[in-house]
């Protein structure tokens, strides 16, 4: 059986079970979309797309802000989006949020951008790096992140922080790979 299969499955069953979220950043190529039209991908509000309405606009200047200010100074490019459960179903999330990021240019040329998709109603979180982020980013570091720096504000209901600490994990474990630690 293929790992990345066997490891779906056991991603899946493990949310499941602990209605904990899940993720992987490596996508496999059967599961990226070959028609994208069926999806109904919305156009970006920004770095910061609160579909779920969910952030107040405060919390969404900060968001901004903190992503703006990576961006400017390393190239690198982050999106956050917020998926209400009308808008895709569980089972194509990791698709879904995998278009956006194409469609939407998230990392540009370089393919430096990190889409950041959250499910708060699908109880799901999808980080989708591109190219040149996966080659310096893996799948455990992502991991990690996600469950130590999103999920337990996520468990308590405090979802701008979460999203704000998550975000900013991001940053310092990419700045560090990336050498661009002041």
């Amino acid at each position: 059986m293929n790992i990345r299969i066997l490891f779906l499955i056991l991603v899946i069953f493990s949310w499941a079970c602990n209605s904990n979220h899940s993720e992987s950043t490596e996508e496999d190529s059967s599961l990226i979309a070959k028609d994208t039209s069926k999806f109904n991908i919305p156009k970006p509000l920004g770095f910061v797309s609160d579909f779920s309405n969910v952030f107040n606009h405060e919390e969404i200047k900060i968001l901004d802000s903190v992503i703006v200010a990576f961006g400017k100074r390393t190239t690198n490019q982050i999106a956050i989006v917020t998926i209400p459960l009308e808008m895709v179903s569980v089972d194509s999330f990791d698709v879904f949020t995998l278009n956006m990021g194409n469609e939407w240019g998230v990392g540009q040329k370089n393919n430096n951008g990190i889409l950041i998709g959250i499910g708060f109603d699908h109880r799901y979180i999808r980080i989708q790096n591109g190219f040149g982020i996966e080659k310096i980013l893996s799948d455990s570091d992502t991991k990690i992140i996600i469950d130590n720096e999103f999920l337990p504000y996520f468990k308590t209901r405090d979802y701008f922080n979460g999203t704000l600490n998550g975000v900013k994990a991001l940053i310092r474990k990419l700045d560090t790979l990336q050498g661009n630690i002041k």
